[in-house]
């Protein structure tokens, strides 16, 4: 039984390690420091459909109307952004 979330989070990026993952948390909050200096980043680790894995480097959950702000602050910047529910 799955239950429906009304969280979102702001998925910025896929990389092959954790160790990438995190270096782009750090080029995240220092390039983008007004943006991440309330909302936490965090890796999520999962198995693509080829069975390898990837590390998504996401916000935390929020309302979807923040994470959309957040979003469009990042497109504007040219910085790419989707919103996605939170799982």
């Amino acid at each position: 039984r799955r239950t429906v979330s009304n969280l979102f989070v702001a998925q910025l990026g896929s990389y092959a390690s954790s160790e990438q993952a995190n270096e782009g948390i750090h080029y995240l909050k220092s390039t983008f420091k007004d943006t991440f200096k309330v909302l936490e980043l965090s890796v999520v680790s999962k198995t693509s459909r080829s069975g390898q894995r990837i590390y998504d480097l996401v916000t935390e959950k929020s309302e979807r109307s923040e994470i959309e702000n957040v979003c469009n602050s990042l497109w504007e910047q040219r910085f790419g952004c989707f919103v996605t529910a939170a799982n």
